[in-house]
This record gives structure tokens, C-alpha cells and sequence, in this order.
């Protein structure tokens, strides 16, 4: 069973700051309305709350380009180690 943590605080009338295990994120908007939360991961949302009880739409951006260029250097570094290893192997052969 795991754990998670979250922690949401309303510092100003319509901005929320959201606390969780991984990240955190600012909220603007209000409960009625459409709101917009950013996050330090790079994941930006946009919502909106519909009529009707159970009913709302969001839509999220894919991770920030941060994390992407991130992963893309790791990769990176990961091929130029593998390809002097194999050039030394080669060498020493």
C-alpha cells in the first residue's frame, strides 16, 4: 500500500497553492469558473466546471519542455558512454 501527500492552501481569492509528493503547482481561478494551474513539473491545465452535479472538462498540456530537454540529454550522454565503450573495446582488440 503506498502513501501519498497533498496539501492545498487558498492565499488569495482565487489563487491556490497545491503541495504535493512530487511537485507543486499554483491554481488561479475560481471554483465556478474556468481555472488554470501551473506546475513546477512543466504540466500546465486548463478546467472548467459544467452544469450539472458530476459534470466538468480539463484539458492538460504533456510535461514541460524542461523535463523533456532533461531526458533528451540523459539519453544523450547514455549513447556517447556506450559508444566510447565500444571504441575502446575496438582499440583494444
Amino acid at each position: 500500500m503506498s502513501f501519498g501527500f497533498r496539501m492545498s492552501r487558498k492565499i488569495l481569492p482565487g489563487v491556490r497553492i497545491n503541495i504535493g509528493k512530487k511537485s507543486a503547482s499554483v491554481t488561479l481561478g475560481g471554483r465556478g469558473g474556468p481555472h488554470a494551474t501551473l506546475s513546477t513539473s512543466g504540466r500546465r491545465t486548463l478546467s472548467q466546471n459544467l452544469p450539472g452535479p458530476f459534470f466538468w472538462r480539463s484539458t492538460s498540456t504533456a510535461a514541460g519542455r524542461r523535463r523533456k530537454e532533461a531526458k533528451r540529454a540523459e539519453l544523450q550522454a547514455r549513447l556517447d558512454a556506450r559508444r566510447e565503450a565500444i571504441r575502446r573495446r575496438r582499440e583494444g582488440s
